[in-house]
């Protein structure tokens, strides 16, 4: 008999057995899902510990470039590593290592006249910049950081060698042009430019205005530019959009000052040097004498007058107008330079060097007067020949054989001088056989009546005694630094050139081919031996530098024959809030704004120099030190 109560035992049995199985199954796999989640949370928790970790490390790496900046802001010169310096509260340090641009190296070249070499290549430094590498460090974990550091000065608007927000009057001989860096290498566009957008005459001249770019201004007007007496290369252009510097914060500045700053620092009589670092003055500045910056922020509340010259690197400010008469002029072996920055309105003269030689020459009689007109248009003469292509024909001397620019190989036979050359003759006296007597100057004499012209003028100035001794000065270092017999790194151009003091050595060792009587004449007498096929090594080597050595000539004989050999110049960069005049033989080298609500610009007798190394550059000590560009660690 079929027993179906036994059979539903065992089939209950057996569907114990199962869930049995089951729930043991399940325990199984939830230990092992729990033994992987333990082990994931654990895991979670290190990457949590490391992320603490590399974020510790950021926060030091940042921390050291705070701290650089910091000691930049103070001593330009900065250049002692750190190592494994603390931060207060934590275990976490940074260091910097400073050296010669090998890998990790920081590198300050806030302070040169020259690109430095760094982890990034040769020359990839800039002068007046900085290259940090900061390392944070925290129990083992690391951050780098690396940037490129300076301080970038006021942004100008591209290309402008003059801007106004108002009207824009020029009078005289006036010259707008540019060039790539202070040493004049290459030419650039340097516009004129009236930011206004109002319905009338905006620009005008009268006399003689050459403007090496395009003059522009915002107003639609056809008349806003008055084209008469204008020469412009790139032309003239209404409904030009263009927009003013922004606003540096003259008042603010120097309100922050007041409470940081060195008060009314001791101003010697005659001459004043001022170190680095920042100078309040709470009743105005006036100072007749020499001044020089060497780093060094004047923070002025009120007017500022300067009789004499400025030099050296430094900033302005002022909350009132600021005067200066004189020669303002940059150290050739800083890239920085100056920069006035006036709440109010800005008259920059020069000494009225022109008009005291002329006077002298009057007084004196006889050659003299033509001396001094005649050693300008002879510097020109002598611009014109450097300019000239490669081997030109002599034009002082027709059918003659002779060149423009070079001399021959046989360098001493007069009867084979460039044009050059000879004119360089009228200026220094040089030795040479005079063998012409038919070569007239403007003013109708000969060769042989202006022999030595600047040598006389030289004898003139050191003798005069009438009272002038700001302007005998000036007119001694001008035309000592024109020529000094005898002294081959010291004459023409030498001031000018200082940069390429290999070029000048190199010629000190090769006298046999080189004279001594000035570094304009030696490179016109080495000029077509100066070739890649030179048998001379150093003269081979040197080749490249070519075409660059003319540019230099000729930006340096530019400048000389502006207006005369008593032009002042002020070389960085010129703000003002209100209106700006610049009269009487003066050289504004740099860049210019009159940025006020509608501020006006008077020209005078002037040229403006548009240079982007110091319209950028100049005035560095504006502000703090700060990361200019990041880079990829």
């Amino acid at each position: 008999m079929l027993n179906t109560g036994s059979h539903a035992h065992v089939r209950l049995l057996r569907r114990s057995g199962f869930a049995l199985a089951a729930v043991l199954w399940i325990t199984l796999v939830l230990v092992m899902l729990s033994g992987v989640m333990v082990q994931r949370l654990r895991a979670a928790n290190v990457f949590s510990l490391e992320g603490q970790g590399d974020s510790a490390a950021s926060w030091a790496a940042q921390a050291g470039v705070s701290y650089a900046l910091a000691r930049w802001d103070a001593h330009k010169d900065w250049a002692t590593s750190v190592v494994n310096a603390p931060l207060p509260g934590s275990e976490a340090t940074f260091s910097i290592h400073f050296g010669p641009g090998g890998s990790g190296d920081s590198v300050c070249n806030l302070e040169g006249a020259a690109a430095a070499d760094s982890e990034l290549g040769p020359a990839s430094v800039p002068a007046g910049r900085a290259y940090l590498v900061v390392t944070g460090n925290f129990h083992g974990h690391q951050q780098k950081l690396t940037a490129l550091v300076g301080r970038a000065g006021l942004k100008w608007t591209s290309n402008s060698a003059l801007l106004a927000t108002g009207p824009i009057d020029l009078s005289g001989r006036v010259k707008i042009r540019g060039y790539n860096s202070s040493d004049g290498a290459a030419l650039v566009t340097a516009d004129l430019v009236s930011t206004s957008a109002a319905n009338a005459t905006l620009v005008q001249a009268s006399g003689q205005v050459t403007v090496e770019g395009a003059v522009r201004t915002a107003s639609t007007n056809p008349s806003a530019i008055q084209h008469a007496n204008i020469t412009a290369s790139k032309g003239f252009q209404t409904g030009s959009s263009v927009t003013p510097p922004p606003d540096p914060g003259i008042a603010a500045r120097v309100a922050a000052a007041s409470t940081s700053a060195v008060h009314n620092p001791t101003m010697s009589a005659g001459n004043t040097t001022l170190g680095s670092g920042k100078f309040y003055f709470p009743a105005g500045l006036n100072y007749n004498g020499n001044l020089k910056l060497d780093g060094s922020n004047l923070y002025v509340e009120g007017p500022v007058n300067i009789t004499g010259s400025v030099s050296g690197t430094g900033t302005l400010f002022t909350t009132g107008s600021a005067s200066l008469k004189g020669n303002a002029s940059l150290e050739a072996a800083d890239p920085h330079g100056l920069a006035l920055y006036a709440q109010g309105d800005v008259t920059l003269s020069g000494i009225d060097g022109s008009a005291y030689l002329n006077g002298l020459a009057t007084a004196a009689g006889g050659n003299l007067v033509h001396d001094v007109s005649d050693s300008v248009a002879v510097l020109k003469m002598m611009q014109q020949a450097v300019e000239a292509p490669d081997n030109s024909e002599s034009t002082l001397f027709a059918g003659s054989g002779r060149k423009r620019f070079g001399n021959p190989s046989n360098i001493n036979d007069a009867a084979t001088q460039s044009d050059h050359d000879l004119l360089n003759d009228f200026l220094v006296g040089d030795s040479e056989t005079l063998g012409q007597s038919s070569l007239k100057l403007p003013s109708g004499r000969f060769y042989k009546d202006s022999f030595g012209m600047l040598d006389r003028m030289r004898q003139l100035v050191t003798n005069d005694n009438s009272g002038h001794p700001v302007e005998k000065q000036f007119l001694l270092d001008r035309l000592n630094a024109l020529h000094t017999p005898g002294s081959m790194p010291r004459g023409l151009l030498a001031h000018h050139l200082a940069g390429m003091q290999g070029f000048v050595d190199d010629l000190n060792s090769n006298l046999a081919q080189a004279t001594t009587d000035g570094l304009s004449d030696s490179l016109n007498d080495l000029w077509n031996v100066l070739l890649p096929s030179s048998t001379d090594a150093r003269l081979k080597a040197l080749a490249p530098s070519r075409q660059a050595l003319r540019q230099h000539l000729v930006h340096t004989y530019d400048t000389f024959s502006l207006s005369g050999l008593g032009t002042a110049s002020f070389r960085g960069q010129i703000y003002c809030g209100g209106n700006l005049t610049c009269r009487g033989d003066l050289q504004v080298i740099g860049s210019v704004a009159a940025a006020g609500t509608s501020s006006a610009v008077s020209l005078q007798d002037c040229a403006i120099t548009y240079v982007p190394e110091l319209a950028e550059q100049a005035g560095s000590s504006l502000g703090q030190v700060a990361v200019l560009a990041w880079f990829r660690p």
